[in-house]
């Protein structure tokens, strides 16, 4: 877990602003270079170089290696501080609302005009491709299980390896990818960026990231906060957004999804003596 203490320090005024930024937004610390810091705070670049120093750090390079080596965390170390957070609480109440942040942080940051973009690019789409790995897995499947029922041809393309190939070979020009980029671009999210600007496909992006290069190659993204980098990451946000865009696709194509719908309404109740619902 990263510890920034600087309740001790005696600041100046512009090093008060730099250092109040750097505990708000340290997970943006280690993508950013001096001139970065200061625009965000308003201070000289002088005076975040002179910053350095007052915490304890010969420059700001030898500060980023710190917060890097610092923000390797284990799983078990995050579920821990979890735990922690939990044993801390009067009510179990507080600890749900916890995640309420994630929630605020995620709207705060939304742009209705690129959500709009995303909900027509799934719309109109010959086929939406769904990329996630780890937790981001629950997510694909629930946009597959919900869309399809709106009439959209929804295929999981294959988390990782070389099985991705045969997935990649059906990916045209007329269809959608949706990414599940958290935490780090890996190798396969690469390689998907790269082939859907060779084949002039749209990409959407939905990451809890505000730095990366995955920003610059998607053609729609969307902002999910989902906690620090050091803490046991929250899917709420994710879900939520994942739930919003569902709704509003199925809004968007009403007619064919309120027709499907009865049509399985139908079925259900011809069958339901064989195949009944599992409890």
């Amino acid at each position: 877990m990263i510890e920034l203490n600087f309740s001790d320090k005696k600041f100046t005024k512009n090093h008060k602003k730099i250092a109040n930024y750097i505990m708000q937004n340290v997970e943006l610390i280690p993508y950013m270079v001096e001139k970065d810091l200061a625009d965000k705070c308003k201070v000289s670049v002088s005076s975040v170089s002179r910053f350095w120093e007052a915490i304890g750090f010969k420059n700001f390079k030898e500060f980023k290696e710190y917060l890097k080596g610092q923000s390797s965390v284990s799983p078990a170390t995050k579920i821990e501080i979890a735990f922690e957070k939990m044993d801390s609480y009067n009510m179990l109440s507080e600890a749900i609302m916890a995640g309420s942040n994630y929630l605020k942080q995620t709207v705060d940051k939304l742009d209705s005009e690129d959500f709009q973009n995303i909900v027509e690019a799934i719309d109109k789409c010959r086929m939406l491709h769904l990329y996630g790995t780890g937790p981001a897995i629950s997510l694909t499947s629930l946009l597959e299980f919900r869309l399809k029922r709106f009439g959209i041809e929804v295929k999981q393309l294959t988390s990782s390896g070389h099985e991705l190939y045969e997935d990649l070979l059906h990916i045209k020009p007329e269809d959608t990818i949706l990414i599940f980029g958290f935490v780090h671009e890996s190798p396969e999210i690469k390689v998907l960026f790269d082939l859907a600007e060779k084949i002039s496909c749209k990409t959407i992006l939905i990451t809890d990231l505000m730095v990366s290069s995955m920003l610059d190659k998607a053609t729609f993204k969307l902002y999910s906060a989902r906690g620090e980098l050091w803490e046991f990451h929250s899917m709420l946000a994710p879900l939520a957004l994942i739930e919003s865009i569902i709704v509003a696709v199925g809004k968007e194509r009403k007619e064919q999804s309120l027709v499907n719908l009865e049509r399985l309404q139908e079925l259900r109740n011809t069958y339901q003596k064989l195949l009944p619902k599992k409890v």
